[in-house]
């Protein structure tokens, strides 16, 4: 894990600007890889250790934005290194994800029909989405890894559209590869009991894909979004989201079926869509699914 102390890993700021950078770059060339057959992607070389699922990786930390320590300049680095941290998460994701259906295992495509690919740099409306800085200049790299937060954290964005996704579950129930769990995928306790449609009690329906909506501002530039009801292949949940849209920062609160908690998990909005860590190695992504394609 990288710890949440500013002056430990990589102290130059320059060095965080640059990962950074050379992140974004690597996740915009692994989404543009649509035809990557099963073993070509061993060619990323993300982990050093060739039965090591590549999220396993990918450390990531929790920031206590309460800290009384922490100045403002330290938590600009501790924010820089988690969105540096999340677009990482994004290629090693994308990649494993991709090796998955290429190999038609851990990933049961069966269960995977009527669910989305990996969002697709084609498909994303990058230049209505980002603030890009002025190339070559001083502030260029600095302002890099927060350009998207005015568009991409506005309530509207959230409410604007329908969310997909992918849960990984490395390290779960005993799972030493990259096992993903597709929002949409078909879930046979959904099937059995016919709970697609709303139920005698009032209840809503369970769907495929997620949407929001605004539920009310909590502080200066933080609010809340709550979605519907939507299902993976093994779960059937909802989500409390909190956001912050100065820092990009957000908080699940994800509740399953049955009225029982799930947890709350951490994330952060990326360029790519919403990055989630969920427990040790094990990360949900959600993106909108117009920038993606129905899996066939």
């Amino acid at each position: 894990m990288i710890p949440s102390n500013p002056e430990v890993t990589l102290a130059n700021m320059d060095t965080w600007y640059s990962s950074y950078a050379s992140g974004i770059c690597l996740a915009a060339y692994v989404l543009l890889q649509e035809d990557l057959q099963a073993g070509q992607t061993e060619c990323f070389g993300f982990s050093s250790q060739s039965n090591q699922p590549a999220l396993a990786t990918v450390p990531w930390s929790r920031i206590d934005t309460g800290d009384p320590n922490l100045s403002d300049g330290k938590l600009n680095k501790l924010f820089t290194m988690i969105h540096t941290l999340a677009v990482r998460t994004v290629s090693y994701f994308a990649v494993g994800l991709r090796k998955a259906i290429a190999s038609d295992y851990p990933l049961d495509r069966e269960s995977c029909m009527g669910t989305y690919t990996p969002s697709l740099p084609k498909r994303l409306p990058t230049f209505s989405l980002l603030e890009l800085p002025t190339p070559f200049t001083n502030e260029s790299m600095v302002d890099l890894p927060t350009c998207h937060l005015a568009r991409m954290t506005d309530p509207a964005f959230f409410e604007d559209g329908r969310w997909t996704g992918y849960k990984s579950m490395t390290g779960i129930w005993g799972q030493q590869q990259d096992w993903f769990d597709p929002i949409g995928g078909e879930n046979r306790n959904v099937e059995w009991n016919n709970v697609r449609i709303v139920q005698p009690d009032g209840r809503l329906g369970i769907e495929r894909t997620l949407y929001f909506e605004f539920v009310e501002w909590t502080a200066q530039n933080k609010y809340k979004m709550r979605s519907n009801w939507v299902h993976t292949t093994t779960e059937i949940f909802k989500i409390d989201l909190a956001i912050d849209r100065q820092t990009g920062l957000a908080e699940l609160n994800n509740t399953c079926y049955s009225g029982w908690p799930m947890g709350i998990y951490y994330g952060v909005m990326t360029p790519f869509g919403l990055v989630v860590w969920i427990y040790k190695q094990s990360y949900m992504w959600l993106w909108k699914t117009e920038w993606a394609e129905l899996c066939t």
